[in-house]
C-alpha cells in the first residue's frame, strides 16, 4: 500500500476545508474584492485563492490570521457552518431574497 505524503494529504478535499473556503469566498464577494485583490494582499497567486475558496487546498494558520486582520472578522467566522448550522452569510442571503420579494409585492400593490 502506498503511504500518503504530506502533499497528498494537503490535496484532499475535506468537508471542513470546503466550508472554510466557502466562508472566505462569501466574505470576499460581500466586501466587493476580486480574487486578484485578495491574492495581492496576502502575497499569493490568485490561483491559490481559487484553490482555497474551492476547498482544494488547506489554509495555513498564517493565511487565516492575515484574512482575519484584513477583513476585521473574528476567527469563528471562518468556521461557521461546520456543525450543520446555517451560516451567517447563508442567512443574510435568504433574508435578502425575502426582502427583494416583499419589495416586488409592495411595488405591485402600489401600482394597482
Amino acid at each position: 500500500m502506498k503511504q500518503q505524503t504530506t502533499e497528498d494529504k494537503n490535496k484532499r478535499v475535506t468537508h471542513e476545508t470546503t466550508i472554510i473556503g466557502r466562508n472566505i469566498r462569501n466574505l470576499r464577494t460581500r466586501a466587493g474584492y476580486s480574487q486578484q485583490d485578495i491574492a495581492k494582499a496576502l502575497g499569493v497567486s490568485f490561483q491559490q485563492i481559487q484553490k482555497y475558496e474551492a476547498g482544494k487546498n488547506r489554509f495555513p494558520a498564517e493565511t487565516l490570521y492575515r484574512l482575519k486582520k484584513f477583513y476585521g472578522v473574528p476567527y469563528p467566522y471562518f468556521f461557521e457552518g461546520m456543525d450543520g448550522q446555517v451560516t451567517g452569510s447563508e442567512l443574510r442571503g435568504k433574508i435578502e431574497q425575502v426582502i427583494s420579494i416583499l419589495q416586488t409585492v409592495c411595488e405591485a400593490k402600489s401600482d394597482e
